[in-house]
């Protein structure tokens, strides 16, 4: 064989190597494609208050409307700092105790409430069952192992983070 015809034969198998490579990442493409579109997979959960069944430590940090506390000030708002436990029942319910220092006091607190993670199983709210109206909303994170938070209720802005 000429130089010329082995040239011609090497760029052309150089050609349907190039193809098949190309189709063969086409195809691996489209299966992480449908992959990606399977229920569960794009981010939906078949039972989302579930993820959250276990028992986390809680710790915020809030301004409160200073009215007549006798304690430090910033403006019009009274720094506040809270720390306890919430257990969540993998069915919407929730129990725990925590302490808020407000002010120049520690008052403690009994809780109770509801919850709900929304369907893409990394967002939600929490609800209190007491008579302040105190609702968070919440990011899950870290696979469960962290719960983002922020809330507000008359008078009081509130965030933090619980940790398993």
């Amino acid at each position: 064989m000429n130089s010329s015809v082995t040239t011609h034969i090497n760029a052309q198998a150089k050609g349907i190597f190039l193809m098949k490579a190309s189709i063969v990442c086409t195809l691996v493409a489209v299966v992480f494609l449908f992959v990606a579109l399977v229920p569960g997979a794009s981010g939906t959960c078949t039972n989302p208050n579930s993820i959250l069944n276990a028992t986390y430590g809680w710790e915020g940090h809030a301004l409160g409307a200073a009215g007549n506390t006798k304690g430090p000030k910033i403006g019009d708002f009274v720094p506040f700092v809270q720390a306890g436990h919430i257990t969540f029942d993998g069915n919407g319910n929730f129990s725990g105790a925590h302490d808020t220092m407000f002010g120049a006091g520690l008052l403690p607190h009994v809780d109770s409430g509801t919850y709900s993670v929304n369907s893409d199983c990394t967002t939600g709210t929490v609800s209190f069952a007491t008579g302040v109206g105190f609702k968070m909303n919440i990011v899950i994170t870290s696979g469960g192992q962290e719960i983002k938070y922020v809330g507000v209720n008359t008078g009081n802005i509130n965030s933090g983070t619980m940790r398993l």
